[in-house]
């Protein structure tokens, strides 16, 4: 497991030299990790799919990307922020137990069927149910990134599983993608030129 929390101080080649081209998976587990009430759902949308684009490893293209939860117990503003941004709203009522975990994990399972490694998966879940999958499909291949919640005892089985593990509300927010910026002004009045600190 390469630990990662969307801070890319560490040049790529100390994160990895295997970049992961294939199709990715994203597969949300929004009862488990909902929208932060400060930010709105489609810029949450948003910055997951940043989150994956700034990474020096992941090079993919999002071909799935879902959320699941009983979306009748969510307000209206979170359905429709969701659905605008291309995300897929899987209903499952939570009149039974594991209902959502179930459908995240046939739809998993689909998608490796579907696409071969070197594809990618993020799993956004701080559910240990998902260990054990997530430890097959890793050692199949496939990129396992695992996104959890933060202040939450989140299993050591299920961080293990992940080749990146990343913190939730930082990915949800949108935080910690790039270093910061500053401007430079060169000597003699030279034009400004963005870095990174």
């Amino acid at each position: 497991m390469e630990a990662s929390n969307m801070n890319f101080a560490q040049p790529p080649s100390q994160q990895s030299q295997k970049s992961s081209y294939g199709p990715v998976a994203i597969l949300w587990d929004i009862e488990n990790c909902p929208v932060p009430s400060d930010v709105r759902p489609e810029d949450v949308a948003s910055n997951i799919r940043m989150a994956l684009w700034v990474h020096a490893v992941i090079n993919g293209v999002v071909t799935l990307f879902s959320t699941y939860g009983d979306f009748n117990a969510f307000p209206r503003r979170l359905r429709a922020g969701c659905q605008r941004t291309g995300v897929k709203l899987v209903d499952v009522p939570n009149g039974r137990k594991d209902t959502a975990d179930k459908a995240i994990l046939v739809d998993m399972f689909l998608f490796a069927l579907d696409n071969p490694p070197p594809s990618s998966i993020m799993l956004i879940s701080g559910d240990v149910d998902f260990a054990p999958a997530l430890h097959i499909l890793g050692q199949h291949g496939y990129t396992v990134i695992l996104v959890i919640p933060s202040r939450v005892g989140v299993s050591s089985a299920l961080c293990n599983a992940g080749r990146f593990v990343w913190d939730w509300p930082s990915v949800a927010r949108g935080e910690g993608f790039m270093p910061p910026f500053r401007a430079l002004i060169l000597p003699h009045g030279g034009p400004a030129e963005i870095v990174g600190i």
